[in-house]
């Protein structure tokens, strides 16, 4: 059954059912296994709508048709765009590659985007999901409407998950248009 996106309550709830998978699905591991794990939850996860391909590079078979597309992962409907954009950062340490794989979720147009890291303890789980929320604030000045984040953190020594949502205010309003049209050149050679 496709997933419904049309709506910030229909986004919402989509976003929730992933939240509830990645609670239910935990691997204690690190490394390509960990990363592995992930992905491969969050494909079956879009299984349930025919028309979803998923991309993402699998560490298992450098020779994957499902290569990675600018973010670790994506799920994309056939003229419907893309439905998730997810990155995967297993260093709990707040730094440039942490933050870097967060902010490429910042300026994606999708309607879902997750986040999937590690961090020693709840406390320092919420201590990083404030300091992103921080850094997203001096990052993006604006949010596809409706489009919901999530925040996922795999504690460390098997000891649970915390995951967190935040929706940008607003209704997604779909583009319509019989036609699109670039025009004139601006210039030519």
């Amino acid at each position: 059954m496709p997933y419904d996106l049309t709506s910030s309550a229909s986004i919402k709830s989509v976003a929730k059912q992933l939240a509830n998978l990645l609670v239910d699905t935990r691997l204690e591991s690190q490394g390509p296994e960990w990363t592995n794990h992930n992905f491969t939850r969050l494909e079956k996860f879009f299984e349930k709508d025919a028309g979803v391909t998923c991309y993402y590079n699998s560490a298992k078979d450098s020779v994957d048709s499902r290569r990675e597309f600018v973010w670790d992962f994506l799920a994309i409907k056939s003229n419907g765009g893309i439905l998730l954009a997810a990155e995967s950062e297993q260093h709990h340490k707040e730094g440039i590659g942490f933050r870097h794989d967060f902010e490429k979720l910042l300026y994606v147009f999708s309607p879902i985007r997750l986040y999937i890291t590690k961090a020693k303890t709840k406390e320092e789980a919420e201590l990083l999901s404030h300091s992103l929320a921080d850094y997203a604030r001096g990052c993006c000045a604006h949010f596809n409407p409706g489009s919901v984040f999530i925040l996922h953190f795999d504690l460390w020594n098997d000891s649970g998950s915390v995951t967190y949502l935040w929706q940008s205010k607003g209704e997604p309003v779909a583009l319509e248009s019989e036609e699109i049209s670039f025009g004139e050149p601006v210039s030519s050679t």
